[in-house]
């Protein structure tokens, strides 16, 4: 089947949990998601693009101006029906964003520009990649979960921090200005990569 565009309302907090839930058990499936794209920048208003095979299992949820991704299952069988789409495309657009967090999924975001700071906790996530970013400031709290920034981060400052076993991974040269390192337990890692010249470049700065 093909991808289908489902309009969402105004918001400016995103939650999202990957794991599929059956709302007629108080017992959640153990399943996560394994992708969920996200893009944000001023040339998009507020939608989801998604193969129309996972659209029922996809349910939205307001409060005030935050909006709540989940997936739900009906019945049992539903379940097999939603393992066997396990990698079709769910991806969200916004024109910004004041706070994420993201849950139990594998989260790539290509590209986020905007023009305000924006606030991320990745709780229990297995990755969370951010690929382009333009903002002015940008805090991530890390609760074992791995955040990869690649090369082109142009963020005016950075605060982060990490909770139990989690890793951040800087791919140099970037350009992020201030860095503040929050709150670091003695299980977590924070690796940076490069190439030899870019790496050279980027202790001198230090």
């Amino acid at each position: 089947m093909q991808n289908i565009e489902r309009p969402l309302k105004p918001f400016s907090h995103l939650v999202f949990n990957g794991k599929a839930v059956n709302r007629f058990s108080d017992n959640p499936f153990v399943h996560e998601i394994k992708r969920f794209e996200l893009e944000v920048g001023p040339q998009f208003t507020p939608h989801l693009s998604l193969n129309a095979t996972i659209d029922r299992f996809v349910k939205e949820r307001y409060s005030n101006d935050t909006l709540y991704l989940t997936y739900e299952v009906d019945r049992l069988r539903n379940r097999d029906d939603l393992l066997s789409y396990d990698k079709r495309q769910l991806k969200l657009y916004a024109p910004s964003l004041t706070s994420l967090t993201v849950r139990k999924t594998m989260l790539e975001a290509p590209s986020i520009v905007q023009s305000i700071p924006l606030k991320v906790l990745a709780d229990d996530a297995r990755s969370v990649t951010f690929t382009k970013m333009e903002l002015p400031a940008l805090s991530v709290s890390n609760y074992g979960s791995y955040v990869n920034f690649s090369r082109y981060m142009k963020v005016d400052s950075l605060w982060y921090e990490s909770v139990g076993p989690s890793a951040f991974y800087f791919n140099v040269p970037h350009r992020f200005g201030k860095i503040v390192q929050g709150r670091m337990d003695s299980v977590a890692n924070v690796n940076i990569a490069g190439r030899p010249e870019d790496m050279q470049a980027y202790l001198n700065r230090q």
